[in-house]
């Protein structure tokens, strides 16, 4: 087969739409492979039901809410807004070195226990193995 004969075959094959669908299928299966592989365990970050260390002072949170309004008192600076969150107990302050267990997750945050028994949200890139 010339290589002029092997470029005629593959602009007819691609040039088809069932076969480009099934070019497309092939491509994201192996995008979720390779994604799938990333969690296999290597993370520096602890799965739900392993502890975990805080790595740098941060704020924990009763509720997703309230890490919102942090996160907003935060960006203008309003540290009155979140001394009475605090005053209110719906956050509080965790030391670097704070040991934790991991007890829910998302994307950007991980619902957390204390060893005092407490169950707070904290950004998910404060926590470590």
């Amino acid at each position: 087969m010339s290589n002029n004969s092997f470029e005629t075959e593959a602009k007819q094959f691609f040039s088809k739409p069932k076969n480009v669908g099934c070019l497309t299928l092939v491509v994201i299966l192996v995008i979720i492979t390779i994604v799938g592989s990333l969690g296999d365990g290597s993370s520096s970050h602890p799965r739900i039901g392993e502890y975990g260390t805080i790595t740098t002072e941060t704020f924990g949170c009763i509720d997703k809410s309230t890490m919102d309004e942090v996160g907003k008192s935060s960006v203008a600076r309003d540290e009155m807004g979140i001394l009475q969150l605090m005053y209110e107990g719906r956050v509080e302050v965790l030391q670097a070195g704070t040991r934790v267990k991991v007890i829910e997750s998302s994307w950007t945050s991980m619902r957390v226990r204390t060893q005092q028994g407490h169950a707070l949200w904290v950004t998910a890139s404060h926590v470590r193995k």
